[in-house]
């Protein structure tokens, strides 16, 4: 397809670009929410969950993910849209289950559940880059990964509150 068509069809590459994320990440290819319940899975195995699946949905969509992050700066009319296609669904279901992890006592009070949740997406999301662009820089299994991460990130939010600095 030439360009002249795609633009006669999209209008604007803001466009093109919200159609492209719709299709890849739309409601009905995202990943099931977490169950947030805090039952009987407890907040680890909702946090392994949350990894697996996240990392699933990045390494999937790692070329759209990679353009991505290379084109938003130049398309702030789409921003919103790409967020909210690719980050916010998964984004919102992990801030929920951290906050129902504050009042449960699973994570200290005060938490700021929605700087917890960035946090621990963040660090995934630079795992994924960081392997899929050093391959060879790999002494460790992903799983040992996703691990080591969730055992760091419930050690920090189960212990006392840091003073600010």
């Amino acid at each position: 397809m030439n360009e002249v068509t795609l633009f006669r069809h999209f209008g604007t590459k803001e466009h093109l670009i919200e159609a492209v994320v719709g299709s890849a990440f739309g409601q009905d290819k995202r990943p099931a929410e977490s169950r947030g319940d805090g039952g009987a899975h407890g907040l680890r195995s909702d946090l392994e969950s949350f990894a697996v699946r996240y990392e699933a949905l990045l390494v999937e969509n790692l070329p759209l993910v990679r353009t991505m992050i290379g084109e938003i700066h130049r398309h702030a009319d789409c921003q919103q849209q790409a967020l909210k296609g690719i980050f916010w669904p998964m984004r919102a279901a992990l801030v929920k289950r951290i906050a129902l992890a504050c009042s449960s006592g699973e994570a200290r009070a005060g938490l700021n559940p929605a700087v917890a949740a960035d946090l621990f997406a963040g660090a995934i999301l630079a795992s994924v880059l960081r392997r899929s662009t050093f391959r060879k820089w790999r002494d460790y299994a992903d799983s040992d990964y996703r691990e080591a991460w969730v055992d760091v990130f419930l050690t920090g939010i189960a212990g006392p509150p840091v003073p600010a600095r």
